[in-house]
């Protein structure tokens, strides 16, 4: 069986994309410390019943680092004001503008009777930033509703999130692991045929360094097992995913969309996190829906040989078109630009299935 995803080539995107991203988090690093970084800490929205100011502790954070925002009030109103309800959505700016996480909560002022006219009141915000959040501008859009009045904002300030440096020094460490094992699986053929050329001249007398020939016989047995057992998982591993039907490939993906959605959630990627969650429903519905399917085609032989006559890539591409008019009516959840980028991966997905399917018919053809 032809490999189609060899272990060398996970081990080489793994390293460029390391590489990447440690360029990256130093780069944001020393951004941090650039004058040409547009923030803003504070900003002030008022009107005729209500002054609002929005302001930041910082203009830089540290990924994980614990944020402290205010929000200072002043009610203009001649009537106290009982509850003032707030949201505040926090987007990437040099992402796409995509929502990263919102705080929402309502403060009453219960043991001073409310927002009483003239009085300046403060609102402390804390949270701690997600592990994972990506270094960079990050906007801050705060929105307040009063009880029985219109809501005020958004009011907008601009914070610049950098990498810690244990992000640093794990994104170098996975570097160092990944390009070393990429060099050892590059040349483990020419290790193994030096240890063999090499344990030949050890074998004679006159040479002093005889004492080596066993540790080195032992790595070159190492490296060659290693790499003829990664063989086989990897070839194990394609030949058991080709296999899968439809629905178990469906399936199969919204358990891996389930693990990367808990592995969002323990960062603190609440928005994405929820949005990853959100397609694995899809793909499990539509899984399980295909799965049903099969059954049917099992118990009923006349309905199976009307199947059998529909091309494979037809039924793939009902379920990818079903696959993205599910998310593109759940945009309220999942956001417009997120759910462009999905929409376009199923996109690239079906026009693969295409293209294989023809060289497929092709090649039987010949």
């Amino acid at each position: 069986m032809r490999r189609l995803l060899s272990f060398r080539t996970v081990l080489g995107v793994v390293f460029i994309v390391s590489v990447g991203l440690s360029l990256d988090l130093v780069f944001s690093d020393f951004q941090a410390r650039s004058l040409d970084l547009h923030v803003k800490t504070s900003v002030i929205i008022e009107d005729k019943d209500m002054f609002l100011s929005f302001s930041s502790s910082s203009a830089f954070y540290e990924a994980g680092q614990k944020a402290s925002f205010y929000i200072d009030v002043v009610n203009r109103r001649d009537q106290t004001i009982r509850r003032i309800d707030y949201t505040v959505t926090v987007r990437a700016l040099w992402y796409l503008g995509v929502e990263v996480f919102r705080m929402e909560g309502s403060s009453e002022r219960q043991e001073k009777g409310g927002y009483k006219p003239g009085v300046w009141e403060r609102l402390s915000i804390e949270k701690s930033l997600p592990e994972l959040i990506p270094p960079g501008l990050y906007a801050l859009e705060l929105v307040a509703k009063p009880v029985g009045m219109d809501a005020t904002g958004p009011a907008t300030i601009i914070i610049y999130v950098r990498p810690s440096p244990s992000h640093l020094q794990c994104s170098m460490l996975v570097v160092i692991i990944s390009g070393a094992a990429l060099a050892l699986s590059l040349t483990g053929g020419l290790i193994v045929r030096w240890a063999t050329q090499l344990e030949s001249r050890l074998r004679f007398p006159r040479v002093p360094l005889r004492f080596l020939r066993a540790p080195i016989m032992r790595a070159a047995t190492h490296v060659t097992s290693a790499r003829v057992e990664l063989q086989r998982i990897e070839v194990e591993t394609v030949r058991l995913i080709a296999s899968f039907s439809i629905g178990q490939k469906f399936v199969f993906s919204g358990i891996c969309l389930l693990m990367l959605a808990a592995f969002m959630l323990i960062g603190g990627l609440e928005a994405f996190a929820s949005e990853i969650a959100t397609l694995t429903y899809f793909a499990l519905v539509i899984g399980v829906l295909n799965l049903i399917w099969d059954n049917i085609l099992e118990s009923r032989p006349k309905l199976r040989q009307i199947s059998k006559k529909t091309p494979f890539y037809s039924r793939v591409l009902i379920n990818l078109l079903a696959f993205s008019v599910l998310i593109y009516l759940s945009r309220p959840a999942i956001s417009n630009i997120s759910a462009a980028i999905y929409i376009l991966i199923l996109s690239f997905t079906a026009i693969y299935t295409i293209i294989r399917e023809a060289k497929k018919k092709i090649t039987d053809e010949r």
